[in-house]
């Protein structure tokens, strides 16, 4: 163990980068001239193309894996947890990320391969449209001053599961969501769209409309598909 990053990266086989989103730049650009030029160059954030962009700049080291673990610490096996791995071509042909990729196959790991770009596309979606519902669900309970607690004297199994998801994100540190937002661009296109829709819902209400509230359901069921609305009911 030391306290000199410096000294660290340039003696190491395998740097990982772990840090709050908003620090990860300024963190690779301090210690990434000094490490080992053959070294394996990692990271773990959940955001991609800006992480990617600086350690092809500062590493000195250029065999990168980015890398986005979907899970927390909590979780004690990589057996069915899902790695997205988003390396440049010439990486994928070499013997260091073929070795991490079999290693995490091997061990009953999930591998997606992508690019940066598309990853933050899905991230976009994935992270901020799971986040927005429950920190708006919250918080609409929060402005009607309806007490959680009496809510669940009511409860059905659904909506017990959703204030239990929203419970749990809440919980966290809203530091971490911010920079989400902050640092995937493509956030703001899912999030206009959102808008959006929560708009046409409410003027439906609103005007009565009892067709087009049906049509923007039906519109949805359609797009989700037989699989998908069966995988629904199961869970």
């Amino acid at each position: 163990f030391t306290t000199d990053s410096r000294s660290a990266v340039s003696e190491a086989d395998v740097v990982v980068f772990s840090a709050p989103i908003s620090k990860m730049e300024s963190v690779i650009k301090q210690v990434g001239p000094f490490i080992n030029p053959n070294a394996v160059v990692a990271d773990v954030c959940s955001i991609k193309w800006f992480v990617t962009d600086a350690l092809k700049k500062y590493s000195a080291s250029k065999l990168i894996i980015p890398t986005h673990p979907m899970f927390g610490p909590y979780v004690t096996s990589i057996a069915e947890q899902i790695f997205v791995l988003t390396p440049d071509e010439s990486v994928k042909n070499t013997t260091q990320y073929k070795w991490f990729k079999n290693y995490l196959i091997e061990n009953w790991a999930k591998v997606i391969e992508t690019t940066p770009t598309y990853h933050d596309k899905m991230m976009a979606v994935v992270q901020w449209l799971t986040h927005i519902n429950m920190f708006t669900i919250g918080d609409t309970l929060r402005r009607l001053n309806i007490p959680v607690e009496e809510t669940l004297q009511f409860v059905s199994p659904i909506y017990k599961l959703l204030i239990s998801s929203v419970a749990r994100y809440v919980w966290h540190d809203p530091k971490l969501y911010w920079d989400i937002q902050m640092y995937n661009p493509q956030v703001l296109v899912v999030h206009k769209k959102f808008m959006e829709v929560i708009n046409d819902f409410s003027q439906a209400v609103e005007t009565k409309n009892e067709d087009k509230f049906i049509e923007l359901i039906q519109a949805t069921k359609d797009f989700f598909g037989e699989k998908n609305c069966e995988f629904g009911q199961k869970y």
